[in-house]
């Protein structure tokens, strides 16, 4: 493949990465993203014209700080698509005065593209480059970066005077020692210069690497244990780690689990039994306790939670503080029906055989508990597992409907 077509492919790639991940484009704001882009836009664009005139020349220093006109759209493309999908862009004011040449100086499609880029910027309010104090991990990175730059421009002063010395030892045989000598002195110096760049590059990696490094926990089990206010209603049984809620009286009633959620992303997940074709999964408010032997599904308990239904209780529908919506598959008996509650996005979302159902709850923005409901004597909710997630395993799915809390 041509060095074209492998840039477009990359830049594409890279683009999907951040409009697809708000944790990469995180990253790139936050460890020196910006800072590269700047570097790339600020050299010279390498055209046919101009590889053909360097081609013609004794020299190809000409070229040496040039970027090819592909990789230079490549990079703006990728910005466009960082501007059009990242929130606090800030950091991104410091490309506004190179876009601003490139908008009358560049070739016309990255004339074109730059306009594009800082009318989005615009848009976000972002009109000019203003600092503001950086954060530690910035501050070091470019304290590590402007070392290495003083580094190099010793290694550069050095090997310059390497070459003078090579060039006095041809005309001056008399001082050939001497300026021997002063060569090894210059060729030893460059060696721990380049040593000590050496070094400099690996901390300078290794803090960005950690910067960028995105930590993925696995799901935390959290304890099962329920509140009980009627033992004679229902009992909790836990056999070798297999949790196990049992119904015991014929009546429309639900348990509330103890774990109170507040913070982050909760999960609950189980099977009801062959005969509990009435099964219910939902949430209630932490400041609400169901009165023991309380139907859920009428008031004054539904305006406090909200609840999916089996097959005989509502056919798969969500009743949400009373208002009830249809559109996902009844739970059936048997199989693993699972909730997924976010505290941060305020939404509720459910799960059969690990399928998203379309229809979920959003607008939750105070502390909540998980419930279960049954009906009939001798059935119960098996294999019972509560987890704290990491990240959410939700997405959006085809007639996805919101139902507002």
């Amino acid at each position: 493949q041509s060095d074209e077509k492998i840039s477009r492919c990359g830049s594409k790639a890279l683009g999907d990465l951040i409009e697809e991940n708000e944790i990469i484009r995180h990253s790139l704001l936050s460890t020196g993203f910006a800072q590269i882009v700047l570097h790339i836009l600020s050299l010279g664009t390498l055209t046919q014209q101009s590889f053909s005139s360097s081609s013609t020349s004794s020299s190809s220093s000409q070229t040496d700080s040039l970027v090819p006109l592909h990789v230079k759209y490549g990079v703006l493309n990728v910005l466009f698509k960082f501007v059009t999908t990242a929130e606090g862009l800030e950091p991104l004011s410091i490309l506004i005065p190179i876009l601003e040449q490139m908008k009358t100086n560049e070739e016309q499609e990255l004339k074109n593209k730059a306009i594009k880029i800082v009318g989005q910027l615009q848009i976000e309010g972002i009109t000019a480059f203003s600092s503001s104090s950086s954060k530690e991990k910035d501050e070091k990175i470019q304290s590590l970066e402007e070392v290495n730059k003083h580094k190099d421009e010793e290694i550069l002063r050095e090997q310059q005077e390497k070459e003078r010395i090579n060039q006095e030892l041809l005309s001056e045989r008399q001082e050939k020692e001497k300026e021997r000598k002063r060569a090894n002195e210059a060729e030893s110096k460059i060696l721990i210069l380049e040593q000590e760049k050496n070094i400099l590059n690996q901390e300078n990696s290794k803090f960005k690497e950690n910067q960028q490094e995105i930590k993925i926990q696995s799901p935390q089990d959290l304890p099962v244990t329920i509140i009980n206010s009627d033992p004679t209603n229902y009992s909790f049984v836990d056999n070798g780690g297999k949790k196990q809620i049992n119904k015991n009286q014929q009546n429309y009633s639900a348990i509330s689990l103890t774990q109170v959620m507040e913070n982050g992303i909760f999960s609950l997940d189980g099977k009801f039994s062959s005969n509990e074709e009435w099964g219910c999964i939902g949430i209630v408010q932490d400041s609400y306790s169901i009165p023991a032997g309380a139907n859920p599904n009428k008031s004054p308990q539904q305006e406090h939670l909200v609840t999916y239904h089996g097959p005989y209780h509502g056919g798969g529908t969500v009743s949400c503080k009373g208002k009830t919506v249809s559109g996902n598959k009844p739970i059936p008996c048997s199989n693993t029906v699972r909730a997924e509650y976010d505290s941060e996005k305020g939404t509720l979302i459910y799960f059969v055989n690990s399928v998203q159902q379309p229809v979920y709850v959003t607008g939750i923005k105070e502390k909540v508990r998980f419930i279960i409901q049954m009906y009939s004597v001798g059935t119960s909710f098996t294999d019972i597992s509560l987890k704290k997630l990491s990240t959410p395993t939700s997405d959006h799915v085809e007639n996805e409907q919101a139902v507002q809390w």
